[in-house]
């Protein structure tokens, strides 16, 4: 009963939904008891999570009387109160019963409600659930040296005395004493320690070893722009992909993009190994307007959002998860690209409308009848020789843009940078922002272990008082509501400046 009413107090209210459209992919939650004690044999449960159909409750309420059972057991065959008995009796078994019954009252909650759980990517109430087991584990484990600190006080206590019904009853009052007074402390400190809003990257750094080897041709297509080009998609370990350009002069190759699969043409939308992308989307969710963020699910209005230079895809399929009912448009001129990147690479054409051509034809025609629509443009263009072209960052380009705008509408510009001919060109695009938007609507960012630059205008303002901080909460915000923890945008907008640099000669 207190296990229970603390996996209550821990998980309340829960609700966990899902769509049921994953392919046929799998994934197992082990849940597992080992008991070393000879009298006992080791008893483990596996249960799967599947796309389509309903998690079943009665296994992990199995699971959870298991334990209990278990840790009954345990207790009626001691004898003497050891610490190593202590370690399986008063906090190992009973902390597994606690976890057990936290997912058993949510998925029980949600059984209820008549709906299934599905593991896909875009589903941030799984995601909510596992990030409150992981924390609810992490404080579990944080309880650990306390309770043994406290098993050996009372141990101490009870040698000490005569009196035979204390020490007949020593691990009654040493489990009395974790769970009533030193478990519940420590969650506390834990809660209190922990952010309430946890983020779980599965494209981090860490991960660079599984793409980034030379991996296995899949795709191969000459450029439709560049002869000396071919346009390759490489899959790698852990279902990673990389969208690549290699040239037949030199034999360099460059990676343009970075993908994870969850299934035959799904990618894992929120996961984004780029940093400069995860950039130029910690940028955009700070400057989502409120009236977006409180109609997502409802019906609203949602942001329009335009890619210029599709790539892998990565932004549009980001925004298709996070903004279920975004319009979104991508626009490449390489067709060879756009079949890699809906082939192979998961973009879904269901959600993003793509268009084949010119992006700065596409984008002149376009400003001249087409009325201000587009919330967010991002820029994200390069040539042959990963440079962006000119054409792409001087004032014309940008005043075109400007005319695509809606009125609270943000411009996002990548641009490479660690070289003087790039610097240079950094210094020319931000001096075209600066004279298009103002120098009040401005910030650079630059991304945090790449040679990036990430320009932001918006003809609304860009920030008040301290820039840094206001967008980074802003972005926070952002995620918060949507739900979004794959990274945080936060973090990537620090290093935001809205100072202008002094003017490029030339």
């Amino acid at each position: 009963c207190l296990l229970l009413s603390i996996a209550a107090r821990l998980a309340p209210h829960a609700n966990v939904s899902g769509s049921a459209t994953r392919p046929a992919d799998t994934r197992k939650l082990e849940l597992s008891v080992v008991r070393t004690h000879p009298a006992h044999r080791v008893w483990s449960n596996s249960m799967r999570l599947t796309s389509n159909s309903a998690v079943s409750p009665v296994k992990p309420v199995f699971t959870a009387v298991a334990a209990t059972l278990l840790t009954i057991a345990l207790e009626a065959d001691i004898h003497e109160h050891t610490l190593q008995r202590a370690l399986f009796g008063e906090w190992f078994l009973p902390s597994f019963g606690l976890l057990a019954a936290a997912a058993s009252i949510r998925l029980l909650g949600q059984k209820q409600n008549g709906a299934s759980v599905s593991m896909e990517p875009c589903n941030t109430k799984v995601l909510d659930m596992r990030m409150e087991l992981q924390q609810m584990s992490n404080a579990l484990v944080f309880s650990l040296p306390p309770c043994l600190l406290a098993n050996a006080v009372v141990l101490a206590a009870s040698q000490a005395t005569d009196e035979q019904t204390l020490q007949a009853h020593t691990h009654v009052l040493a489990w009395a004493v974790d769970w009533l007074l030193v478990v519940p402390g420590a969650i506390g400190i834990q809660s209190t320690l922990t952010s309430s809003f946890a983020y779980e990257d599965a494209a981090d750094w860490s991960k660079a070893a599984e793409w980034s080897t030379s991996g296995q041709v899949i795709f191969r297509r000459a450029s439709s722009i560049d002869p000396d080009c071919e346009v390759q998609v490489r899959e790698h370990r852990s279902s990673w992909r990389t969208l690549r350009f290699a040239r037949a002069s030199s034999g360099a190759e460059s990676i343009q993009s970075i993908t994870r699969l969850v299934g035959p043409s799904k990618c894992d939308s929120l996961a984004i190994a780029n940093e400069y992308l995860k950039t130029m989307a910690s940028a955009a969710l700070a400057f989502l307007p409120r009236t977006s963020l409180t109609n997502v699910g409802t019906g609203g209005k949602a942001p329009s959002i335009l890619c210029l230079g599709l790539g892998g895809g990565t932004l549009p399929s980001f925004f298709s998860c996070v903004l279920p009912e975004a319009s979104i448009t991508a626009v490449d001129i390489d067709s060879a690209v756009v079949e890699a990147s809906t082939m192979c690479l998961g973009v879904s054409v269901d959600r993003v409308r793509i268009v084949t051509a010119d992006a700065l034809e596409w984008v002149y025609t376009t400003a001249q009848g087409q009325k201000p629509s587009f919330d967010f443009i991002f820029v994200d263009i390069f040539d042959g020789s990963n440079e962006t072209p000119e054409a792409f960052y001087g004032r014309p380009f940008l005043d075109a843009l400007r005319k695509l705008l809606a009125a609270d509408g943000v411009v996002i510009q990548n641009l490479h940078t660690g070289t003087q001919r790039l610097d240079r060109q950094v210094n020319l695009a931000q001096d075209a922002f600066i004279d298009t938007f103002g120098i009040g609507n401005y910030c650079k960012i630059e991304a945090q272990w790449q040679q990036n630059a990430i320009l932001v205008g918006s003809a609304h303002g860009v920030s008040a008082g301290d820039m840094a901080s206001d967008l980074s909460k802003r972005s926070r915000d952002a995620a918060a509501h949507l739900g979004m923890r794959s990274f945080d945008p936060g973090q990537r907008l620090k290093p935001a400046k809205g100072l202008p640099r002094p003017r490029a000669a030339g």
